[in-house]
């Protein structure tokens, strides 16, 4: 069974005048986005948990143990409830030592820098939501990450890799890029042949 990290960051748009919550659920292992949601104010025990059932719904079963800090939504008596009903034993990152959830932490910085502050900017709580799916399935599909030797999550969670085969030197190849449901802030490349 698997370790998952679950952790909140805000997200403040151009000149902080827009402001959200956003919530994760990532997995140890192949650093995946499990599951992610936006709330407009800080999030309580109740919609951490209901993240956190999502999170297993999606996996299709509950982590060994979860990895959080020692805010009041995962200190709380009914998030720890939600948690006993899976069998998940929780693991609070050691105070003072942000080291002990890096993993989640250096995820938060990724999708602040590349979904970018000037996206949230006048985004409603629906718009921000749309935003942070879709970065998440960009993410887990299309981002290598260096501490999974160039695999993105997708890759390190299916054990495959996209390889592309040697072809002799004659073929010539191209770069293409598409975007994740038509968004620009989320490219995907691709190598095709030229014709």
């Amino acid at each position: 069974k698997a370790q998952w990290f679950i952790d909140v960051t805000v997200v403040r748009g151009v000149l902080w005048l827009v402001e959200f919550r956003v919530a994760a659920v990532v997995d140890a292992f192949s650093r995946s986005v499990i599951a992610i949601g936006v709330a407009e104010r800080e999030p309580t025990a109740a919609w951490i948990g209901r993240l956190f059932q999502h999170a297993v719904r999606c996996a299709g079963q509950a982590p060994r143990h979860l990895v959080t800090d020692r805010g009041v939504q995962f200190t709380a008596k009914s998030f720890s409830i939600c948690l006993r009903r899976f069998g998940v034993r929780q693991r609070f990152g050691a105070i003072g030592s942000p080291g002990s959830i890096a993993l989640i932490e250096r995820m938060w910085r990724s999708m602040k820098e590349e979904i970018g502050a000037a996206a949230f900017l006048l985004a409603t709580p629906a718009r921000a939501q749309l935003l942070v799916r879709r970065w998440g399935v960009w993410f887990n599909g299309h981002r290598p990450h260096q501490g999974l030797q160039g695999r993105t999550p997708d890759e390190a969670r299916t054990g495959t890799r996209e390889r592309i085969a040697r072809r002799p030197t004659a073929l010539r190849y191209r770069l293409e890029r598409g975007y994740v449901a038509g968004d620009p802030a989320l490219p995907i490349y691709r190598l095709g042949k030229v014709a």
